[in-house]
């Protein structure tokens, strides 16, 4: 009796044995149909990305040019007949903030980094390290409009924007765009799988807020 059951048990090893083997080639051959990643299919996604980051800076600056009446970092006077701004009107600069947010065109490190700017003008001007004189421009920016970093431009410039060289950084893009002869740095990150603007050397922390003295 013990010998049928040992004979038993070798052949019941031997059929799994096989059927294991049979699983593992029709897994391989599974593997094999799927296409290897190639430098074809490289180029092909980063031929996307740079459309996709087009349109994003396309309709931003649509966009912008439909709010340009808005003011970023937006100031106030304590009394009407002051003669220095004396800090950020914050419930503009809250309005301005929602604005932004409501594009779904820029990152939480964009707007945090926006909110960064407009809290250190606020404490330059309510300490005095900085003064902004009404009818004098600002002692922070660079006299430039910090969306196009750029003191003029065409009306309908956002026709005419390019996108150069795309330097891929994990799920981080820098670039720069021009809608001219100058051309600007620029920073993207893919979001839940769509591209936002995460930095614009306009809105650089370090240079924008250069002009505000600290104590």
């Amino acid at each position: 009796m013990k010998f049928y059951t040992i004979i038993i048990s070798v052949l019941f090893t031997i059929v799994i044995t096989s059927c294991n083997k049979t699983e593992n080639k029709a897994e391989d051959a599974v593997l094999e149909e799927l296409p290897a990643p190639t430098d074809e299919m490289e180029n092909l996604h980063r031929i996307d990305d740079s459309l996709a980051i087009n349109k994003l800076l396309t309709d931003l600056h649509r966009w912008h040019l439909k709010t340009e009446k808005v003011l970023d970092f937006d100031v106030y006077l304590a009394k009407p007949n002051d003669t220095l701004y004396a800090g950020i009107d914050n419930e503009k600069h809250s309005k301005r903030v929602a604005a932004l947010k409501a594009t779904g065109f820029f990152t939480d490190a964009f707007i945090e980094n926006y909110n960064k700017i407009a809290t250190t003008i606020d404490t330059g001007l309510k300490k005095g390290t900085a003064v902004y004189p009404v009818g004098e421009l600002p002692p922070y920016g660079n006299d430039a409009d910090p969306w196009t970093n750029s003191q003029d431009y065409p009306d309908n410039y956002w026709k005419k924007i390019i996108l150069y060289n795309l330097t891929y950084n994990n799920d981080i893009v820098s670039s720069t765009w021009s809608f001219g002869d100058n051309k600007y740095d620029c920073q993207f990150k893919k979001v839940d799988g769509k591209w936002k603007v995460d930095w614009l050397d306009g809105f650089d922390y370090k240079s924008f807020t250069e002009g505000l003295l600290t104590k």
